[in-house]
């Protein structure tokens, strides 16, 4: 909606959209989309621990601003795989220098992270509940009054004329309750947790073969990505299946794909890792009990 919205509003124009290697695949197909149609696309390269290179993204605004061309920046705010979170607002002060528009993926970070559009600089963000306990298929859209986009579903004038259809109030309900319950989490929360995944993450370092993937000092405070050289990683979700441990080969949205992680290959990881590579993300039973536990009532009580 971000993305073609913009794309659609500015038809008029050679519109250019600037992406990263490593975003996630509703980012990466959407541009693949708008390609085919004659949006300009350009990806960004990410370094080692999965960090976009500032110098190649200012020099891409910089060429937009010279050929005078309207262009959004999309980077999402932390990696679903790896868990490397980017720097935000250093980001989106490049793009703003340029008078370009700066979208970021929250998907992964906004519920562990309190984010203040105005501070960070972000002009449009995307965010789904169903990481937050709430039920598949709610999320929003924050959109600055600044940015105008093109409809994609006509009709009503529902969702201030930007999208089209009767409102599902009950999964509404619950996406903004679970959102008061967020606000309450803390920085020891978020300390308690780090403390959890670094135990965890020296433990698993100690294994021989093993290597740590992304940002060891900018990454989600529940995220491990790790690589086992010498198995595969269906077999090791098998093993820990069998002892009541359940991980992850990688994104969810990539189960079925044959094919080793592209953000993987992205950053630079050996084959002889990639495939042996495991994603844990931990948490901590007071969230559970405090929002994964109320939403029957949520569900059934709005």
């Amino acid at each position: 909606m971000a993305l073609k919205g913009f794309y659609f509003d500015n038809l008029d124009y050679h519109v250019t959209i600037i992406t990263t290697a490593t975003e996630h695949k509703s980012i990466l197909n959407t541009c693949g989309f708008l390609e085919r149609i004659g949006c300009n696309i350009k990806y960004l390269d990410v370094n080692m621990f999965g960090m976009v290179k500032s110098e190649q993204l200012e020099k891409l605004c910089k060429e937009c601003y010279d050929n005078n061309e309207p262009f959004l920046v999309s980077i999402q705010f932390a990696n679903n795989e790896i868990g490397t979170i980017q720097p935000i607002k250093h980001l989106s002060d490049i793009v703003h220098k340029y008078g370009g528009i700066f979208h970021t993926d929250a998907v992964q970070a906004f519920s562990e992270y309190h984010i203040n559009v105005k501070e960070y600089g972000i002009d449009m963000m995307t965010v789904s509940g169903h990481k937050f306990g709430c039920p598949n298929g709610i999320g929003f859209l924050y959109k600055s009054n600044k940015v105008d986009i093109e409809s994609l579903i006509h009709g009503g004038g529902q969702e201030f004329g930007l999208r089209a259809g009767t409102e599902n109030l009950p999964y509404i309900a619950s996406i903004s309750k679970t959102v008061d319950l967020l606000k309450t989490r803390t920085k020891e929360y978020n300390k308690e947790l780090e403390g959890k995944r670094d135990h965890l993450k020296y433990k698993l370092l100690e294994i021989k073969g093993s290597q740590m993937n992304g940002s060891a000092s900018y990454r989600l405070c529940n995220n491990i990505n790790i690589s086992f050289k010498g198995i595969q990683s269906d077999s090791l979700l098998a093993i820990l299946d069998g002892k009541g441990i359940y991980v992850s080969s990688g994104s969810a949205c990539n189960s079925g794909d044959s094919e080793p992680s592209y953000v993987l290959k992205a950053i630079g990881v050996d084959k002889e890792y990639i495939d042996g590579t495991i994603r844990i993300t931990i948490d901590n039973n007071k969230r559970a009990e405090s929002s994964y536990f109320s939403l029957p009532k949520l569900i059934f009580f709005y």
